[in-house]
């Protein structure tokens, strides 16, 4: 939720060396700070600041997909997924040519129907949530509302908002 003391998450896309995609070890499907060793995580994020001049700090919420659970995930209409491919370019440090392409073509492999129902049963969790006086009272409620603003504006425009603005 996009509020004045919110913090900002930070989401990825990435793709295993190929060599590695050949090896007995077992490829992680995602990247962060909580999956990582402390000096990996510290090492990947130095190269992410050089390479794309970023400005992350080990206090950072980062979370980098692996390309096949991004899609994996992306078909299952996640909302972090929509997140990602239907974010304001205010919003994008960085972006490949590769990824412009698949925000480009995303309609081909997102069903809006579908993501509907989730945002309404994800709504229904926070409200339910909410009501029980489980976790954050106030968070649950602004997680419902944003599910059902962003759902509303799905609907209406074909598209997904990840940002709660309530002057609009």
């Amino acid at each position: 939720v996009n509020t004045n003391d919110s913090d900002l998450d930070l989401k990825g896309v990435f793709t295993w060396d190929n060599d590695l995609y050949f090896t007995l070890n077992q490829l992680q499907n995602s990247l962060e700070k909580t999956n990582t060793n402390k000096d990996e995580w510290n090492n990947l994020l130095k190269q992410l600041n050089q390479e794309f001049d970023l400005n992350l700090t080990e206090n950072d919420d980062l979370v980098l997909y692996e390309a096949k659970t991004f899609f994996e995930l992306s078909f299952k209409n996640d909302s972090n997924m929509f997140d990602m491919l239907y974010a304001n370019e205010n919003f994008v440090l960085y972006q490949t040519k590769t990824f412009k392409q698949v925000k480009e073509n995303k309609d081909k492999f997102v069903d809006l129907f579908q993501a509907s129902k989730r945002y309404q049963g994800m709504s229904a969790t926070h409200l339910k949530q909410a009501e029980q006086n489980k976790g954050n009272v106030n968070k649950n409620y602004s997680k419902a509302l944003q599910m059902l603003l962003s759902l509303d504006y799905l609907l209406k425009n074909k598209k997904h908002t990840c940002s709660l603005d309530l002057e609009t």
